[in-house]
């Protein structure tokens, strides 16, 4: 077969079995998916494999010649408006017709090329563009047999800040072209920690609900495998017993055993030692976490979760878990397979365990706020506000257990245009507030109202700085 993959690559052919027949099955069907995996668990090498055009004859048969899988690379977007996605999406059809797709045989490449320049050249009218798109993925679509899979990696940054029409937008194609186009996003994050819900991401996220995916650690055969990749480039072998310590160790999250053996093998009086001999995991673990590069990868991985995430991870590793346990984080930690389940949840890799376990004891403030997720963390529970209460919020969070007159919260959260907003606008955001994170609206504790000045947030006691630094 013709490698007409751009990014072909040489995975072993059981590499993310399951998670692969799953993901390129749905596409086969015109169904959407997301797949969500933290820091360093492999997502870009699954989505590099599934890009393997041998990989997809293996697992697609026949329906292999008709279906085309793109890479959507938004690392290249200019910004995240629609032409630059649909620009995006067409150079990696064009990409694929140049380099002999099967599937794309017969294509009118040219046609395809002048749609794209059009779309380039119209300007800022939406309906164009839109339209020009749709005539482009009608021409790739020509026959009733052609099936289209369009990639999208990282996708975090593009559902937090695109225009909401954008995935409007979107989710008119597939309605357009039902069961013959598929999207497959890949994130770090569940689409609800991205970014607040409006009915044009609510759409988006039906495409997806009953098909997400969540990117776990691999297996004990995975990990060899890995390390002995690994290994093989320094002329090496890892061993059973290696391979054994380090996975126990690590819970099989790549980033974690990579780091962690690579480490190992530049310490060979101290690391190297403890690796090969026959101490408890967890004083093992404790070692490899001063070697930088596994810090990083910890720090990734932490960085990379909500605040109510982060809060109950860190009481899972300090043995003081929340009873019960909040509904939401637990089910995203659990997705992410951070969170695992043996008579009672623990955190999935004693390394990570040992790195949570020295950070801030988050859990135990009772009020706390994610300004990058725009979440106010109540009891353990996060509660995601709009765009405008976000705005009002953070400016009473940055002046917390102070005064902040009715002036200032109404340049924060109608700047430029305050003037033609009476009062009552803002009062009635501050009651939408309370009602969102009040345990008693009719009796606020934490937003109070002073008369003739404005409105204080009282977090007393003084919570602890909450939010790490993001990278």
């Amino acid at each position: 077969m013709t490698d007409h993959s751009p990014q072909a690559q040489n995975q072993p052919p059981t590499f993310r079995r399951q998670e692969t027949q799953r993901l390129l099955n749905w596409v086969r069907h015109g169904e959407s998916a997301l797949v969500v995996g933290v820091s360093g668990v492999g997502k870009s090498n699954l989505f590099r494999h599934l890009l393997d055009p041998a990989v997809q004859a293996a697992e697609l048969g026949e329906a292999a010649a008709a279906t085309i899988i793109a890479r959507v690379n938004l690392h290249y977007a200019p910004d995240f408006s629609d032409r630059a996605v649909y620009s995006l999406i067409l150079d990696a059809l064009e990409e694929l017709a140049d380099a002999g797709h099967p599937a794309l045989a017969g294509l009118e490449r040219a046609r395809l090329g002048e749609l794209h320049d059009r779309l380039l050249n119209v300007g800022d009218d939406t309906l164009q563009i839109q339209r020009t798109a749709r005539q482009a993925l009608s021409l790739v679509l020509a026959g009733p047999q052609r099936r289209l899979g369009l990639l999208f990696d990282q996708f975090d940054d593009l559902y937090r800040d695109a225009s909401p029409r954008l995935f409007m937008n979107l989710r008119g194609l597939r309605e357009a072209f039902k069961y013959r186009l598929a999207f497959v996003f890949f994130t770090r994050d569940v689409l609800d920690n991205l970014a607040p819900p409006d009915p044009a991401r609510d759409e988006l996220h039906e495409l997806v609900a009953t098909q997400t995916l969540g990117l776990v650690a691999g297996d004990r055969a995975a990990a060899d495998e890995l390390l002995s990749r690994v290994a093989a480039r320094r002329g090496l072998a890892p061993g059973d017993l290696v391979v054994d310590r380090l996975f126990a160790a690590s819970g099989g999250h790549a980033g974690l055993l990579r780091a962690a053996y690579l480490s190992s093998e530049n310490d060979p009086t101290g690391l190297r030692l403890l690796v090969r001999g026959g101490g408890p995991i967890e004083e093992l673990a404790t070692a490899l976490l001063g070697a930088p590069s596994v810090e990083r990868e910890c720090r990734q991985i932490w960085h990379g979760l909500a605040l109510d995430e982060q809060s109950y991870l860190a009481a899972l590793a300090h043995g003081a878990p929340p009873e019960p346990p909040p509904a939401a984080p637990l089910a995203n930690l659990r997705l992410k397979g951070l969170v695992v389940d043996a008579g009672a949840p623990r955190v999935f890799a004693p390394i990570l365990a040992a790195y949570v376990a020295r950070q801030p004891a988050v859990w135990r403030d009772e009020f706390v706020y994610d300004e990058a997720r725009r979440a106010v963390v109540v009891g353990g529970q996060a509660i995601t506000l709009t765009t405008l209460q976000a705005r009002l919020f953070s400016r009473l969070w940055e002046q917390r257990d102070q005064v902040v007159s009715h002036d200032e919260l109404m340049s924060a959260g109608w700047s430029g245009e305050h003037d033609i907003y009476h009062d009552q606008s803002l009062k009635s955001e501050i009651s939408r507030l309370r009602l969102k994170i009040e345990p008693d609206p009719k009796n606020v504790r934490y937003i109070i109202t002073v008369p003739g000045h404005g409105y204080r947030l009282d977090v007393s006691p003084s919570p602890s700085s909450l939010s790490p630094a993001r990278p």
